[in-house]
């Protein structure tokens, strides 16, 4: 029998959530003779072996192996590479799932392309996952020419046996952090190709609800940096001097050294530690990163770096707590459908959070065409702190991307977005309008203004990004229709702070009455944005209840009912988005002591000008009472909140709340 791909399973009590994984294997779309599951227990010492062997005893290709603990994912991953007999491996953590169609679509990937590894697409369940990676297809990635690979580090992938085993690719063993990073970096620099499966979540990444999961706990800083030291000298010792080297070096400086001394968790830490933590971290940074590794820095980091280098924790602390409070503040300028899609403006502003959630915009010197963040002088002063925090550059390159993400599934999707960079004096407190900045990004270039000073002289500044992204809600996933509720948000990349920000709760007037719901693409689909209960944020439904088309009719004055032959012709106007073509849709009657009505209806563009509207016909002789109208479409179905009854007295029909 030809294995296609072994699935390894890493377990250590892990108790009835094991059953999730096991469920979605049980799910595949791959036929079971063509993958094998192998989960390897850890010294578990609780019942979840004697679960995992009494579920899988019947089970085709489902394997259980025992091991004595070895405290961390690395031996038993590799007892499980060392048992696989498929042409693919695959890993997958004992509390996560897979995707009904992800062996089927990894495996058909690899053939495809070729690939030495193929990442598939990965949902994070109260964790933070690749998305730039997603975006569009990758068929023969390469780490030294596409460096996004880094955003994934993970090793939730489909990896070719013959590929780990010609390089002898393995995990370390024992107690070490950042396992995972030390398996992947070797894999990435020694794959010819990489792919990706884009269009497909894959994998759900879970946290466990418990929080006791083995990376979440305070590192210990010795052992922790140590295995950043052994990543950076693996980077030396596979790619030459010069940029990409820099580049590489700078993602986990960054990421796992610089950012362990940033921000309110390292501040909420005993003092002892942080002194403990700083001192491990400036002893890494004076052995391993040289100085040039700076400039591949976001700009924010790159001041971290310098204070660090400085060897003083005093103004690193200072540093530490302006910058914990700082993110962006987005606000929904307007929504519209045009030719079947959702256009959302938006506008964003880089802030510090302070108490009862005040927020005031984050301050930029500007003299000439430069931006030098406003630090306070005790920390401006320091050697490299002012070159550090020219942010000139960054602010060119600052991107925002409107973002969607799934309620249910947790799959994240980022949407084509145009923006425009604007500035404005910091005593303005009206929202910004263009200025400098803008023709900076343009132009290079620019005329000073007045504002508020720095005590240099210089004007002060905030900064705001306005933007514009799109939903089709027919394409959106991507080439795939959406399905179910998904939540809007705004991600933010600029100057080091990356921040995703749910968008609506602060709106701009008239955005109210803007919001309509669609039907979009050629099935078509019903789509409704809508505010959430708790925070009043914007969200979109496709394909769910048709409640929100009771809501569509804001006028029941323009609501007609007119006598043709033995029928009613009812007309109700939709406050709904323009249509091309008519909306084949069921009316149900409601009649008290009888059996309702079913009714062919539609929803169709007006004639001239005016609103797209239901019609519907119905045989008077069929009326004997008030009806309630309701609305069903496939397997939807929806209370337009109307009723259909006769006026007293006058033996004419009319339709009202």
């Amino acid at each position: 029998m030809s294995i296609k791909v072994s699935v390894i399973v890493p377990v250590h009590n892990t108790g009835k959530t094991v059953m999730d994984g096991l469920t979605s294997f049980r799910e595949q779309t791959l036929p079971r003779r063509d993958f094998e599951v192998i989960w390897v227990d850890d010294g578990s010492t609780d019942d979840t072996p004697d679960l995992i062997a009494s579920e899988i005893a019947a089970e085709e290709n489902f394997h259980l192996l025992r091991t004595e603990n070895s405290g961390w994912p690395g031996r038993p991953r590799n007892i499980g590479m060392d048992t696989a007999r498929g042409a693919y491996v695959h890993f997958v953590d004992d509390d996560d799932r897979l995707a009904p169609e992800a062996l089927e679509r990894l495996y058909a990937r690899a053939v495809e392309t070729g690939a030495d590894i193929v990442c598939g697409r990965t949902a994070g369940h109260g964790r933070t996952v690749a998305r730039v990676l997603y975006t569009k297809p990758m068929a023969a990635g390469n780490l030294r020419r596409d460096t996004v690979l880094l955003s994934s580090m993970t090793v939730h992938k489909l990896f070719r046996r013959d590929f780990l085993t010609a390089h002898g690719i393995r995990f370390p063993e024992g107690r070490v952090r950042l396992e995972d990073h030390l398996f992947m970096l070797r894999a990435y620099l020694l794959a010819e190709k990489v792919a990706t499966v884009h269009d497909y979540t894959c994998y759900h990444w879970m946290r466990r609800e418990d929080g006791h999961h083995i990376s979440f706990g305070r590192i210990e800083p010795e052992e922790y940096l140590g295995s950043v030291r052994k990543i950076i000298r693996m980077v030396r010792d596979h790619v030459e001097p010069g940029p990409l080297r820099d580049k590489l070096i700078s993602h986990w400086y960054a990421g796992k050294v610089l950012a362990q001394v940033q921000g309110r968790k390292y501040l909420s830490q005993p003092s002892g530690y942080r002194e403990e933590l700083f001192t491990a971290v400036r002893s890494l940074v004076t052995d391993c990163v040289p100085p040039e590794v700076d400039a591949k820095l976001p700009a924010k980091q790159r001041v971290v770096s310098a204070l660090v280098r400085h060897g003083e924790r005093g103004p690193l602390e200072t540093y530490a707590a302006l910058e914990a409070g700082t993110t962006h503040e987005p606000r929904l300028e307007g929504l519209q459908w045009r030719g079947g899609s959702l256009v959302v403006r938006i506008s964003t502003r880089l802030v510090h959070t302070g108490p009862r959630g005040r927020t005031t915009p984050v301050l930029f010197s500007r003299a000439g065409d430069r931006y030098r963040w406003q630090l306070p002088p005790s920390i401006a002063g320091l050697p490299g702190v002012a070159e550090a925090a020219d942010f000139t550059a960054e602010m060119r390159r600052a991107t925002v991307t409107g973002q969607l993400k799934h309620r249910d599934e947790a799959t994240e999707l980022l949407l084509p977005t145009t923006q425009r960079a604007t500035d404005f004096p910091a005593a303005d407190e009206d929202r910004p309008r263009p200025s400098l900045l803008a023709r900076l990004l343009r132009r290079g270039t620019g005329e000073r203004g007045a504002a508020d000073s720095a005590p240099g002289g210089e004007q002060l500044y905030g900064v705001c990004f306005d933007a514009e992204f799109t939903i089709d809600p027919a394409t959106a996933d991507p080439g795939r229709p959406l399905s179910g509720v998904w939540d809007a948000y705004v991600r933010l990349d600029c100057c080091g702070w990356t921040t995703a920000r749910r968008l609506g709760a602060l709106r701009a007037g008239g955005v109210d009455q803007e919001r309509m719901p669609a039907f979009t693409g050629h099935a078509p689909s019903f789509a409704n944005p809508y505010w959430t209960k708790d925070h009043g944020n914007l969200s979109l439904s496709v394909d769910g209840s048709l409640d929100p088309l009771g809501r569509a009719v804001r006028d029941v004055s323009r609501i007609t009912v007119t006598p043709e032959g033995d029928d009613l012709a009812v007309t109700v106007p939709l406050t709904i988005a323009p249509l091309d073509t008519r909306v084949p849709v069921t009316v149900r009657l409601e009649r008290d002591g009888a059996d309702p009505l079913w009714l062919d209806g539609g929803i169709a563009p007006p004639d001239g000008p005016g609103l797209p509207a239901l019609t519907f016909r119905v045989p008077e002789r069929e009326l004997d009472g008030p009806c309630a109208l309701h609305l069903e479409r496939g397997d939807r179905s929806g209370r337009l909140g109307l009723r259909l009854a006769r006026l007293p007295g006058t033996g004419r029909w009319s339709v009202t709340r």
